[in-house]
């Protein structure tokens, strides 16, 4: 993989979810929250050359315009981190908020102990009371 420039993540069919993103979809539907799988953000909006016209956020929350990214060890490589921080800073300055956790996995109990606490992190983030305050 370190090797590689990475094609396999580009060439997975949009609606195919791995099983990170499964996981993720289900936990949060079984929160209903209000979410977007795989919005698409066109890039000319961020100021960025029309390379492949949009980018897609793993999970996107309108209402907080928060982009949450579960992210597999291919992020931890440093050309995937740099294209990653040009990816989230475009974001950010568009307004965007960007949380990005790594996916542990729930095969172990170490793993599902850390993956249930970024669980917890992202619900006590997503329901927060977003009514005007008088």
């Amino acid at each position: 993989m370190k090797q590689s420039p990475h094609r396999g993540w580009r060439t997975r069919p949009r609606l195919v979810m791995s099983f990170a993103e499964s996981y993720w979809d289900d936990v949060l539907t079984q929160h209903n929250l209000n979410f977007v799988r795989e919005f698409r953000v066109n890039k000319s909006t961020l100021g960025i050359p029309n390379h492949g016209n949009c980018l897609f956020l793993d999970f996107y929350f309108p209402e907080l315009r928060l982009d949450l990214e579960i992210d597999g060890s291919q992020h931890c490589l440093p050309d995937r981190m740099e294209k990653d921080k040009f990816r989230d800073d475009a974001l950010i300055s568009a307004g965007y908020h960007v949380m990005r956790l790594p996916w542990f996995g729930v095969k172990s109990p170490d793993q599902k102990a850390r993956t249930q606490t970024q669980v917890a992190k992202v619900l006590d983030l997503v329901k927060v009371d977003l009514s005007p305050s008088c």
